[in-house]
């Protein structure tokens, strides 16, 4: 049997199949209601402990943070009353980030006020609808984090593939590249300073090209038109750096070369006025900052391992450190 459909009826058809949808569309919004995700209450010394590491983050000294028990009860009524002391320098916005990064929202409620007439911002933290810790956050002119400068100077920039050098000068830090003088280290320079990046020049027994050659066989003549060549050639360099292990350093000639430098004054300075930490990781640059007892804060490291390095650098910023033109720490 032949099952014809006219246009009357396939019009029917669908008039019925949108009428049984919105039937079961309402029996569904009337009896079907689902579960929501169960909300964890969290204890208010979880919450505390979560706060404290927050300004921590920051750099946040804890004579800077004054604590009022207000309830001697355990978990479900306000425990922790903070008034904590901002330095000028860092904006309470970002204390406040900060905090709401420690903690899921669905298990706490995070509210906070700004008061004009004090200056103040007031933090309350909530969960299970119970206010669990309150802070009151008030700038200071008279306090100060620890700080410290820290100057980066990077190896290997030249030997980077095209990719890993566009990532690394996308890198908002400064930093030096230093260089090895040839013809294709000229085109880096180039690239360094056209992005806001210094560069600086070693000078070793290392050197490739003969127009830049160093060799403590070389007449004096000759190892003043290299010198000559490489002040020339790059001439933009931020400074110049000599290796004190070379044998060119150790040679009669260095007296010559330091000359050249100096009625130029054009800065040379010796490899050892950085620090080269033992392991360049971030663990490892950490506990050479710290180790730094002369507060030398120039560190060498290879151009490879500093693109690892953005969010260590990242919460290095958040404790107060700065990073500036290793260039600006040399020349004061």
């Amino acid at each position: 049997m032949k099952i014809i459909f006219t246009k009357s009826t396939v019009i029917q058809v669908l008039l019925i199949a949108v009428i049984l949808l919105l039937t079961l569309n309402i029996v569904l919004e009337k009896y079907y209601h689902p579960k929501p995700p169960d909300r964890i209450e969290l204890s208010a010394d979880v919450i505390n402990k979560k706060f404290l590491a927050s300004l921590n983050n920051y750099n946040i000294d804890s004579s800077w943070i004054t604590l009022s028990k207000v309830s001697g009860r355990k978990d479900d009524s306000l425990k922790f009353n903070y008034n904590v002391a901002v330095p000028a320098d860092l904006p309470v916005s970002l204390l406040l980030r900060e905090v709401q990064d420690h903690f899921d929202t669905n298990d706490v409620h995070i509210l906070s006020s700004e008061f004009k007439s004090d200056n103040s911002t007031e933090l309350k933290i909530l969960s299970g609808d119970n206010l669990k810790l309150r802070a009151v956050m008030r700038y200071n002119n008279t306090i100060n984090r620890r700080t410290d400068t820290i100057g980066f100077v990077l190896t290997g920039v030249e030997e980077l593939n095209n990719e890993k050098l566009q990532n690394l000068l996308l890198i908002p830090e400064h930093f030096t590249g230093l260089l090895t003088p040839s013809k294709h280290s000229q085109q880096f320079l180039k690239t360094l300073k056209d992005n806001q990046k210094e560069a600086a020049v070693l000078l070793n027994d290392d050197i490739p090209e003969l127009e830049f050659k160093l060799k403590t066989g070389y007449s004096s003549r000759r190892i003043k038109n290299s010198i000559l060549s490489i002040l020339g050639k790059f001439q933009s360099a931020a400074f110049f750096v000599i290796d004190q292990n070379s044998d060119i350093y150790n040679s009669m000639h260095y007296a010559m070369i330091r000359q050249e430098f100096s009625k130029r004054n054009i800065t040379l300075i010796r490899m050892d006025r950085f620090t080269e930490p033992a392991n360049s990781s971030p663990d490892g640059i950490l506990t050479a900052i710290r180790a730094d007892l002369n507060k030398n804060r120039l560190f060498l490291i290879s151009a490879e391992d500093f693109l690892d390095m953005p969010p260590f650098l990242a919460s290095l910023r958040k404790t107060g450190y700065k990073f500036i033109n290793p260039s600006v720490m040399i020349n004061h």
